[in-house]
């Protein structure tokens, strides 16, 4: 069983703060729906961003790991997306059609497809990286370098609970 303290923390803490924006006199913010509000907001720009240097949204998530895990398997992708598989394999052969990827059968277990990017798809990924940097330096304007660091470190330990809850991760992450 989970000691409650700090939850009650959280929620004192929360209790002073504003209210959400939007909501003069509403209820304080929940971490929670912050944290859901803050990921919309991020979405949603990154959306817009991706459209106008030509990525279809739908790809913007895959793009970024097979650009950083040259040769991913469609597994690999499933596990770290936590997207569906006929998801990632759809959207797998319409990124083929469109020339952003080829996929290779395994030497050893041909059930197994590598993705690796094509020149189109590594200039993508390029402008990519340059609307990821933009948009987190809008979300990071005003934090400084340490906030940023222990943001990041909350954050992450948040999504492990998370995954280690539902049985994603081991406990071994804790």
């Amino acid at each position: 069983m989970r000691d409650s303290g700090p939850k009650q923390g959280i929620h004192k803490v929360l209790a002073g703060m504003p209210p959400l924006a939007g909501l003069p006199g509403g209820p304080p913010p929940r971490l929670i729906m912050l944290a859901a509000e803050i990921s919309k907001l991020c979405h949603d720009r990154m959306r817009r961003e991706s459209e106008r240097i030509g990525v279809k949204s739908g790809y913007r998530h895959l793009l970024m790991h097979i650009a950083r895990i040259d040769g991913i398997t469609q597994q690999e992708l499933v596990r770290i997306t936590h997207l569906k598989a006929p998801t990632i394999s759809v959207t797998l052969q319409n990124m083929e059609q469109d020339g952003l990827i080829t996929r290779q059968p395994d030497g050893q277990d041909a059930r197994q497809m590598h993705v690796h990017l094509t020149e189109e798809g590594r200039r993508l990924d390029m402008l990519l990286r340059d609307v990821h940097d933009r948009v987190e330096d809008i979300f990071m304007q005003g934090i400084g370098e340490e906030e940023g660091r222990q943001a990041l470190e909350v954050l992450l330990r948040m999504r492990n609970n998370i995954l280690i809850e539902s049985g994603v991760l081991g406990r071994e992450a804790d």
